[in-house]
């Protein structure tokens, strides 16, 4: 590409605003997208005329192209386009966006779980050479603070993309630098929807706190609050779990640690409580808890969406993971919710009948 990506951010959420205003302070056209259902939180952005931003990211008051909830306008003539939203919002901007779409975009999911395999028919259903991609996390660890402001705690230093298929993720990581230069190429993106720090952190930490954050209306736990030595051994037994099904399909995992350092978030120690206790990026983050919910808002599609799949990927390989099993059942019954069947299975990919093998050339090829 000889000119710098013009980027669609979809969801004006926590993630979108930090995207938005940290990349058009870069000096990219980015234009904001938002599901006209949620337009008000477009609103705040209008009326200012663009994002105030703060904190670990570029700061200051970020103009932006467009702010709309007009998919058409906010998709044309665009090179990159970024899903912010949280994985139980990806299907309805999937939808949204499928029709838009032109041949050559690139599409990145933030964080993927599983994306790219959930919607890869649906994205390429009306023949457009679309090219999928995910992004292991989202870049930013943030919150909307105010009315058109968002505040950044931590901006990863490096992160693993790779695109379905991984024969595409050269292209993608040559366009995605232009915004990202610290991105990684992955092996596939088995790898990046396994490399996923939320997976063994957002249940264990709940589980072990779930009577404390029950007590009140609202909790904002911080983070080292929330990790104690007995939430620490819980999240290292499922990274274990996590590590050895990725690698029944060729893709090495990172280990909790391996992750907090790529990122670039400052920590020391050795174990998993040290590097949480001791990290700077997570002493004033929080898990909010509010009262109807009783958990924390994103650990639902930790299950739905990746527990479960990994469930579903260690059981095709023979992979045996009884604590992730454990949390499953666990929080199955305390969410009111069958994850086992209403997660995402190798069935529901569309990948039934395929072995392990087979799995990882689809990936890869």
């Amino acid at each position: 590409m000889t000119h710098p990506p013009k980027i669609a951010v979809l969801g004006a959420g926590h993630g979108g605003h930090a995207m938005a205003a940290d990349l058009a302070l870069g000096g990219l056209e980015v234009n904001l997208f938002e599901l006209p259902q949620f337009r008000d939180k477009l609103e705040p952005c209008v009326k200012r005329g663009g994002i105030e931003i703060t904190g670990a990211a570029r700061v200051g008051f970020a103009k932006l192209a467009m702010a709309t909830t007009d998919v058409r306008e906010a998709l044309q003539d665009v090179d990159l386009v970024m899903v912010t939203v949280r994985a139980f919002g990806h299907e309805a901007f999937v939808r949204t966006i499928a029709p838009h779409l032109n041949d050559g975009q690139v599409v990145v999911f933030n964080t993927g779980y599983f994306a790219c395999l959930r919607f890869r028919d649906i994205l390429r259903s009306k023949g457009k050479r679309v090219l999928l991609a995910e992004n292991m996390i989202l870049p930013y660890s943030c919150r909307v603070v105010g009315p058109g402001h968002v505040h950044v705690y931590g901006k990863k230093k490096q992160m693993y993309v790779a695109a379905l298929p991984a024969t595409d993720t050269k292209r993608v990581v040559e366009i995605l630098r232009a915004a990202y230069p610290e991105i990684k190429p992955a092996v596939n993106v088995l790898k990046t929807s396994l490399d996923n720090l939320n997976l063994v952190s957002h249940a264990a930490v709940t589980l072990l706190n779930k009577a404390f954050v029950e007590r009140a209306d609202t909790v904002s736990l911080p983070v080292p609050e929330g990790v104690t030595p007995s939430v620490a051994k819980l999240i290292d037994a499922l990274d274990r779990e996590r590590i050895a099904t990725g690698a029944a399909y060729g893709v090495q995992a990172s280990p909790v640690k391996e992750m907090l350092r790529m990122w670039g978030y400052e920590t020391r120690g050795d174990t998993t409580y040290e590097l949480y206790q001791n990290c700077d990026e997570f002493r004033d983050f929080c898990y909010p808890y509010t009262r109807g919910s009783l958990h924390y808002q994103g650990q639902e599609e930790d299950f739905r969406y990746g527990l479960v799949p990994i469930a579903s990927l260690a059981k095709l390989a023979g992979v045996s993971t009884p604590t992730i099993d454990a949390f499953i059942r666990l929080f199955s019954i305390i969410d009111g919710v069958d994850y086992d069947a209403e997660g995402v299975t190798i069935e529901k990919l569309g990948l039934s009948g395929l072995g392990p093998r087979e799995l990882t050339d689809l990936a890869s090829r």
